[in-house]
């Protein structure tokens, strides 16, 4: 049985998925949908550590989740110049390691813990082909990222000091985790090139997309931040509507 957050989440998508379904014809009266797989070639998160004087440290761990699910509707203005709005998918993710020493009262505590959960991708982009049959195409346009549902579990532990050692426990599980209270929307610009080819209803769409984070979480020296600089691999399968 899928998980609360996992069912929200394809919520999520199936409303955004209608909502980019039923704009494209206002977008002009030739119009196509498409689907889109992928793979990103960089790491979502740029991770570091965290160091305390005299008591301790922490450290972020990132591991990237290898795929981009989506949709694409694109409604063209004239033969090759068309404006498309698509909804891109991807799971991420971190790992919080966090070890600390009060030298004033002697008290230990380390807590660790690990998030998980969704990202959402909506590029908005104009998007210009050359020729007629294998067409080459140029885009670019803004995106908007946004973080969620997340869910944060592990533990933390405080022990008092030599001779007691009395040890507390505590179980984290939230979905407000520490780094994404102040934040989970982003904004950036995006440029792609690929090209298609196929018949006149069906035509397959590889290509590749840079996106620059205008905005990320926390400050330049932070330990978790957004890679500012993404790349990924898209395969787009378009259906023609005329």
């Amino acid at each position: 049985m899928l998980s609360i957050a996992r069912r929200h989440s394809l919520r999520c998508l199936c409303s955004a998925l209608f909502a980019v379904a039923f704009a494209a014809p206002a977008l002009a009266q030739r119009f196509q949908l498409g689907l889109e797989a992928g793979v990103p070639m960089t790491e979502y998160f740029r991770t570091g550590s965290l160091y305390f004087p005299q008591s301790g440290g922490a450290q972020y761990s990132a591991a990237t989740r290898r795929y981009t699910l989506g949709l694409s509707a694109e409604g063209r203005l004239y033969e090759g110049l068309g404006f498309e709005v698509g909804v891109l998918y991807k799971r991420m993710g971190y790992a919080y390691d966090e070890n600390y020493f009060s030298s004033v009262d002697g008290v230990q505590s380390t807590t660790v813990y690990d998030v998980k959960g969704s990202s959402w991708d909506i590029p908005i982009m104009a998007k210009y082909r050359f020729g007629r049959s294998r067409r080459p195409y140029v885009s670019g346009g803004f995106v908007v990222r946004h973080i969620g549902p997340v869910r944060a579990r592990g533990v933390s532990s405080e022990s008092d000091p030599f001779p007691t050692r009395h040890t507390v426990i505590t179980q984290i599980d939230t979905d407000q985790p520490n780094e994404l209270q102040d934040n989970r929307n982003f904004t950036g610009l995006t440029v792609g090139g690929g090209f298609e080819f196929g018949g006149r209803r069906l035509r397959i769409s590889p290509g590749f997309r840079y996106t620059h984070w205008v905005s990320n979480l926390g400050t330049a020296q932070d330990a978790l931040r957004l890679n500012p600089d993404q790349a990924e691999f898209l395969l787009g399968f378009v259906f023609l509507r005329r």
